[in-house]
């Protein structure tokens, strides 16, 4: 056998997040790369809590046996240091052939000026979205120094890589590759939650370019309209008080139910929900989309940004943006089950089309190709 290809990925998303969409997608794609012979996985997440790299096998072999759960902010701004300094000192053993940061640090720069790097794109909220972030936040700044600098650029969707070349036009398109992401939520899980009888959902934060708002104030429409339903969100912590004085303003506040589940349990949510809404203005790819039709669940979105590519022709999309139209096909999947099991069927036939396989087999063709054409040079 040839000599292995080795691929290093750093710590950051895994300081960043004990759960959570994009150190997901890094723990599914590292597990998948092993299952290739000529794939070295290299991974260093430092000391971090993080629960996908458990779930997946990750936690043994991959990263220090350190399992540590971050009791204090002096901790949590000083253990991402400590990785940083770790990862430092292997980046400059430089015993790896290519180098995948997991966020938009720029720390690693010196240390890898003769490796090549995959920079991995999410989206582009930030630069699309600044009022919902802090001035002072410098991921605007470091992302474009990344992408500047990258050998290669992953985008996981086409959306995302026309965001790209909009806003920085001086970067050679073919220097990007659309690798789409996929879904995780596969178990039924707990099929004794006590959800309503008939329900509308909403996953996730309900803050920024999220539309809960709006989400709400269409509910709101139709229960004025004597429409009999219950509204459940998944996810975003508890209501706040602003939130709590929003739903009674919109009479909604006695038939909204705020869950927290596991990723477990989420498939069943899905599944009895009669219709999950996704009214987000943007999202670099959309996961949840995927989540729901794989679970047999018709999804609500507008035709804006990557919903198109996600949910296809399985997508339920309003006329227009108005919260008057956004009833309007809410009530279609309350009150019309032929239409609903259409979209229910196309669902599934969509979702077929993404897998976590996909994503490794063209990360791993991305990587042949660049080591091969770093050996003809």
């Amino acid at each position: 056998m040839s000599k292995k290809i080795k691929v290093l990925f750093d710590y950051q998303a895994f300081s960043m997040q004990m759960h959570g969409g994009v150190s997901r997608l890094f723990a599914e794609l590292i597990a998948k790369l092993r299952n290739f012979e000529d794939i070295d996985t290299l991974l260093y997440a430092g000391i971090n809590d993080n629960t996908h790299l458990k779930e997946i096998g990750l936690s043994k072999g991959f990263i220090s046996n350190w399992r540590f759960k971050y009791k204090s902010k002096v901790l949590n701004n000083f253990l991402p240091i400590l990785n940083k300094v770790i990862t430092r000192l292997r980046l400059n053993k430089q015993s790896f052939e290519i180098f995948v940061p997991t966020y938009f640090d720029p720390y690693f720069l010196p240390f890898a000026s003769d490796k090549p790097f995959i920079l991995p794109v999410f989206d582009m909220i930030h630069e699309l979205f600044p009022q919902y972030f802090d001035p002072l936040d410098k991921t605007k700044a470091n992302k474009k120094l990344l992408l500047l600098n990258s050998t290669k650029i992953v985008a996981i969707s086409q959306s995302t890589k026309n965001d790209i070349l909009c806003l920085y036009p001086e970067i050679n398109p073919d220097k990007i590759v659309v690798i789409p992401l996929a879904n995780s939520l596969k178990s039924l899980g707990n099929t004794n939650l006590k959800l309503p009888e008939k329900y509308v959902l909403f996953v996730g934060t309900r803050k920024r370019y999220k539309n809960w708002e709006q989400f709400i104030r269409a509910c709101s429409l139709l229960v004025k309209s004597g429409i009999d339903f219950k509204i459940v969100c998944v996810g975003g912590g508890t209501f706040s008080a602003n939130e709590t004085i929003f739903l009674e303003q919109n009479e909604c506040l006695s038939i909204t139910h705020q869950m927290t589940v596991t990723d477990e349990d989420l498939p069943y949510v899905y599944k009895n929900a009669r219709v999950f809404v996704f009214p987000s203005l943007y999202e670099g790819f959309g996961i949840p989309v995927l989540e729901a039709m794989e679970n047999e669940c018709p999804v609500i979105l507008y035709p804006i940004s990557s919903f198109p590519e996600v949910a296809g022709d399985a997508g339920v999309y309003p006329k227009s943006s108005s919260d008057e139209d956004l009833a309007t096909s809410i009530n279609e999947m309350l009150a019309n089950p032929i239409l609903r099991q259409e979209h229910i069927t196309k669902g599934l036939s969509q979702a077929g089309k993404f897998s976590w396989k996909k994503h490794a087999d063209q990360w791993h063709q991305l990587i042949l190709d660049l080591v091969s054409n770093k050996s003809k040079k």
